[in-house]
């Protein structure tokens, strides 16, 4: 009798065993689908600003302290870190107007991206923080802002891409994709040179191999509560903890020193490491034993960012054309010369797109403020007898003409 009861025992101890580990499993899963959902969310909503007028700030700073409009094709917004220009609470959800330095403390005053900034400025910015997820038309982050649970993602963007002057760098558009980090006192460029003041962002893979070196964005969901190295420390998160409190660090041969280290954002190119799920480092000699790492990101490339913008230009410029060509007897405009978009030449063939052209009223004049400067990187030919145009992008590798009709 007692063997029986033993046996009965073992059976259902086993049973409800293999049961909490299949329920720990299916949350796993959960858990897993919930990272993807959040972090898909947050790149399609980041590149849908990133070609959407900004509206969100007020009328008197968008014509006064930065130009006449607060938006161009590619522009990525400010993190939400601390006070901002239209928000007085950090870690509202709405984006600020500066980026922090090396040195921030969890406090403190945060810098706008303009052209003034000296080298030495230049070298200490870091635009990191929380997602802006009400900037960004997103649901509102559940629970406190000391986010214990990992659910609120942060945010890491160049600096080249967050100046809502317009003014640095001088232009934003796919020609900038392939000029290296400049300084001097003309870091920012000008109009018809423009360069990249600040650093790309390089992501790794979960064994260290470069991702890519171009990365204009990267989000990273946290996850639960862990340890990091050295030390086996215990993150302690809070509403103004810095991101080490939240974002991990991985031992991994690959990296630099050693270890890489997602709160590390005093490094020159800022990196970041994608980690895998516990599961999967099992037995695997390329990762220590004290491998803690759940941090889940995504990220958007230079590259993507600026072809993801052309195709909004190239809808503004097709529309822009079809505008002029039913005002003036179903012609188009001439061909602006190489690089100077408002220097229209009468029967000019082949250049730049025109900004304006001679014979008539600017064209699109209410939209060339969001262009950005975009006009300059397209090529525009015209058929002699203005019966129709064609433009494209020969910066951005790969893009085929767009013609009109």
């Amino acid at each position: 009798m007692l063997l029986v009861i033993l046996l009965v025992t073992m059976a259902f101890g086993g049973y409800f065993g293999v049961r909490a580990l299949n329920a720990a499993v299916a949350r796993s899963g959960i858990h897993e689908m919930e990272s993807e959902k959040i972090l898909s969310q947050a790149r399609q909503a980041l590149l849908a600003w990133s070609v959407t007028t900004d509206d969100s700030l007020p009328s008197a700073t968008v014509s006064g302290l930065f130009g006449i409009r607060a938006f161009r094709p590619g522009n990525l917004p400010y993190p939400d870190l601390a006070t901002g220009l239209t928000s007085t609470t950090p870690s509202d959800g709405v984006r600020d107007i500066g980026c922090a330095r090396t040195t921030w403390a969890g406090s403190g005053t945060l810098r706008p991206i303009t052209a003034t900034l000296t080298n030495t400025q230049k070298t200490g910015i870091r635009c990191f923080g929380r997602l802006p997820v009400a900037t960004l038309g997103l649901d509102a982050v559940a629970g406190s802002s000391a986010d214990v649970s990992g659910r609120w993602p942060w945010y890491i963007v160049s600096a080249n891409l967050v100046n809502i002057n317009q003014d640095c760098p001088a232009r934003l558009d796919g020609t900038l994709t392939n000029t290296a980090l400049a300084t001097g006192t003309n870091a920012c460029g000008n109009i018809n040179t423009p360069t990249a003041p600040f650093q790309w962002i390089t992501v790794l893979d979960e064994y260290g191999a470069v991702i890519s070196t171009r990365v204009a964005a990267v989000v990273i969901l946290p996850g639960q509560v862990t340890t990091r190295q050295p030390g086996n420390v215990r993150q302690t998160r809070s509403a103004t903890a810095l991101p080490s409190a939240f974002l991990d660090t991985v031992d991994n041969a690959a990296c630099v020193g050693g270890r890489c280290d997602n709160g590390r954002l005093n490094a020159t190119p800022l990196t970041f490491i994608q980690c895998v799920k516990p599961a999967s480092t099992a037995g695997d000699a390329r990762f220590s034993a004290n491998y803690a790492c759940t941090d889940r990101l995504t990220y958007i490339t230079v590259d993507e960012l600026f072809a993801y913008a052309a195709k909004r230009i190239e809808r503004e410029f097709t529309a822009c054309l079809a505008e002029f060509a039913q005002n003036n007897a179903n012609k188009y405009p001439w061909a602006a010369l190489a690089g100077s978009p408002s220097s229209v030449t009468v029967g000019n063939t082949s250049g730049s797109f025109p900004s304006n052209d001679a014979s008539a009223n600017p064209t699109c004049a209410n939209q060339q403020v969001y262009w950005g400067g975009w006009q300059r990187a397209a090529t525009y030919t015209v058929a002699p007898d203005q019966s129709a145009a064609q433009f494209s992008f020969a910066s951005l590798a790969g893009r085929p003409a767009v013609s009109v009709p």
